[in-house]
């Protein structure tokens, strides 16, 4: 309506919201803008009389009210919730209702009362139930991405589930189609290595934004200049990139068709030192940075999910006798991406030369930054795994199910099995232009089989999917550090919820073999999560015992040792069982998966994994809540 009006004390907040009926679901909306008055006119109606009067809406359930003012306006970018999926009507001119994902709807003229058949006409909208998350739960004093991201943790780990999976997944598979539709036209064999196109949503008009991309540079040599140690390294590190090939300079006649093209984009860049690497650094491309509302992101499909599932992955790595592991070296950059697109892939760059202007590199490689390059690479991965199936077929599976992104995991029965293994996927995805190295075996022979620089260092403990494995004693442990306040650690000091947060997420717990000791750490978050503090306050003093306790118990996580191999392997069993046990209480429900093995008259038992959920913030009875864990049971078993 080109209709605009400023208000001061506007907030940016995320909501849920649910009809009023028993058990209705629970929905979010993001980006929500608070406003003083909606100064939208009242509205009453009178289900009763209405029922009295129309047949056909004896059977709607809708509640009466009188005088009720509308407090919130869901506009067309939460479609999914006002669109209309069921109409109930009678003759013409008489109301009608439609339901929606919220409850009914009430259209038409619904003469409340006699006076009214004079021809008052009243427009209704069903009254819904909201419940506002307010500044302690969902709005941080960071960018509205980052709170949402934080949200959707923080809910995970606590066990709720608030996604409306029906619209999504229905959008989610016509979006997956046009990915691979995407993928298969754009993707071909280019000498050794493959080639590959990003992929585009439909319609998109990229804005110039070098201004930005000049502003984060700057921003850039700032801390580069400062820190002259950084400085060295990210010069060190751009330099690399040039002389591999992965970036050039632009050159004239790019320069050129930038003008006719509406997909053109400046990558801001940044450096990024792994802590738990220290000699590891890495430039990272900043396809997330909006300029006008708009990033290179929001302008691509991110594509199906082909991560392999990790139970399984793991549960095959602990299947045999035989383990190996592996990573593909520098996976992304060793796929071209086609010059149609590279031109969204620039970035400026003059490294400590601040008297000239910048000059204009492009990324001719895949970047980690882009929301579509996990599902392209490992798609290339694959397709080029698929080429070579007919000459190695044990290849091909242990490259499209043993690989999680560019981590190879896998076991076989004997050692014989293990090298001739290890020579196919070394041999294939050098094919594909790929270098599979940093291998790590509990056996010698198998080790001694491959080239000395594809291996890793001798005797050292690896991370497995975020375990850590030691092949030398062939067991899974946890990795437990906090790198937090000493004093926090000694429980001398109450921490802040973000700080809580943070200690409770700490393990990485993909099995669920820790369950035991996090569970607790999450009931606690819970009772964080009810005092309504803020994220920078210390937590309350009435949970300071069970924090401190929780604490304590939380060391010993770092002395869990699971086996890697189920018993001596499961080739020669005669029988093997799966046994799922759930259960329930007042606090928790979960479910708990063995393998039992029987070997002649030798039986053993190894755990596989577990999930546990903390019950919801509001009441369940007890008899719900085995059924949770039930329903927590089937899934695991799937």
């Amino acid at each position: 309506f080109d209709v605009s009006r400023s208000e001061e004390n506007s907030k940016t907040i995320s909501l849920k919201i649910s009809g009023t009926e028993a058990n209705a679901k629970n929905y979010y909306l993001n980006n929500v803008r608070t406003v003083k008055n909606l100064s939208l006119p009242i509205q009453s109606i009178n289900v009763g009389q209405l029922s009295e009067t129309w047949n056909h809406l004896k059977k709607i359930k809708v509640s009466s009210f009188e005088n009720a003012k509308p407090t919130i306006l869901i506009g067309q970018d939460n479609w999914p919730l006002i669109v209309t999926r069921n109409v109930i009507h009678g003759p013409w001119r008489g109301p009608a209702v439609s339901r929606t994902l919220l409850g009914w709807v009430v259209h038409g003229t619904t003469f409340d009362n006699k006076e009214s058949r004079t021809g008052n006409s009243q427009q209704h909208i069903f009254h819904h139930k909201t419940v506002i998350q307010e500044d302690e739960l969902t709005v941080l004093n960071t960018p509205n991405d980052c709170c949402k991201e934080l949200r959707n943790l923080v809910e995970k780990s606590l066990g709720e589930d608030w996604k409306d999976d029906m619209t999504e997944n229905e959008m989610q598979s016509k979006e997956n189609i046009r990915a691979e539709e995407i993928f298969q036209t754009t993707s071909k064999k280019v000498g050794e290595r493959w080639e590959t196109g990003l992929i585009w949503k439909e319609n998109v008009d990229l804005p110039g934004n070098y201004s930005l991309a000049k502003q984060r540079l700057h921003t850039l040599e700032k801390r580069m200049d400062k820190d002259k140690e950084f400085g060295e390294k990210y010069v060190q590190k751009m330099d690399e990139y040039i002389s591999k090939g992965y970036a050039t300079k632009r050159t004239w006649k790019e320069a050129k068709e930038c003008r006719l093209s509406n997909k053109v984009w400046y990558l801001p860049h940044l450096g990024v030192i792994n802590l738990k690497k220290p000699g590891k650094f890495r430039i990272c491309f900043d396809a997330a940075a909006k300029f006008k509302g708009l990033s290179l992101n929001d302008a691509l499909l991110k594509g199906p999910d082909l991560f392999v599932d990790i139970i399984g992955l793991i549960f095959r790595f602990r299947q045999h006798k035989v383990a190996m592991t592996a990573d593909i070296k520098e996976m992304f950059p060793q796929i071209i991406i086609r010059h149609e697109d590279q031109l969204a892939q620039q970035f400026l760059w003059r490294g400590f030369e601040r008297e000239k202007e910048p000059e204009v590199y492009v990324m001719r490689r895949m970047i980690f930054g882009t929301v579509c390059s996990p599902f392209s690479a490992q798609k290339v991965k694959n397709q080029n795994a698929l080429e070579h199936i007919d000459s190695h077929p044990e290849t091909y599976n242990a490259i499209t199910k043993d690989h999680y992104m560019d981590d190879y995991v896998g076991s076989c029965p004997l050692i014989e099995d293990a090298k001739k293994l290890v020579a196919g996927i070394i041999n294939v995805h050098s094919k594909g232009g790929f270098v599979i190295c940093e291998w790590v075996s509990n056996s010698k022979e198998v080790l001694s089989s491959i080239p000395d620089n594809l291996r890793s260092m001798p005797g050292k403990a690896t991370k497995v999917l975020g375990l850590i494995w030691d092949p030398n004693e062939d067991i899974l442990m946890f990795e437990a550090k906090t790198n937090l306040d000493a004093d926090l650690i000694k429980t001398e000091t109450l921490p802040t919820k973000r700080e809580a947060l943070k200690i409770i997420l700490q393990i990485f717990d993909p099995l669920g073999w820790a369950a035991l000791y996090l569970a607790e750490g999450k009931r606690i978050m819970q009772d964080i999560w009810r005092s309504g503090i803020g994220w920078d306050e210390k937590i309350p003093e009435n949970l300071r015992q069970a924090w401190n306790s929780w604490l304590n118990q939380l060391q010993k996580v770092a002395d869990l040792k699971i086996p890697r191999c189920y018993g001596n392997g499961l080739l020669e069993c005669e029988d093997i069982q799966l046994h799922i046990l759930c259960d329930s209480s007042e606090k928790t429900y979960a479910a708990v998966a063995y393998v039992r093995l029987n070997k002649g008259n030798k039986v053993e038992i190894g755990l596989i994994a577990s999930r546990h959920r903390v019950t919801p913030l509001k009441a369940i009875t007890v008899p719900k809540l085995e059924l949770m864990a039930a329903v927590l049971g089937c899934k695991l078993r799937n």
